[in-house]
């Protein structure tokens, strides 16, 4: 599945593990995006340290960013305004969620 599908199935409290199926992920309140809209920077409410790794995702799927060890604030001023999908690596489980960028 694409990063929509996954968010939205994040969105309800699912993570979809590619290996075994769907389960139950980690609470999406923990880590939060903001601000929210975006317009340069990108941080994290929430325990950033334990972040692996980030990708950012437009709507159609086609990767913009990812950064592995990433240190936030994140400069997303290169990036085009819209919907935007965050996937954060966090030990071996993925958190993606939606933000908004101007």
């Amino acid at each position: 599945p694409g990063p929509i599908a996954i968010a939205m199935l994040e969105d309800i409290g699912w993570k979809v593990n590619y290996n075994v199926g769907i389960e139950i992920t980690i609470s999406t309140s923990a880590i939060n995006i903001f601000p929210n809209p975006v317009k340069d920077e990108l941080a994290i409410s929430g325990n950033a340290k334990t972040i692996d790794a980030i990708e950012i995702f437009e709507m159609e799927g086609r990767k913009l960013f990812d950064q592995t060890t990433p240190h936030f604030p994140i400069d997303i001023t290169a990036l085009p305004s819209g919907i935007l999908f965050c996937k954060l690596k966090i030990s071996d489980q993925v958190l993606t969620l939606k933000f908004v960028k101007q």
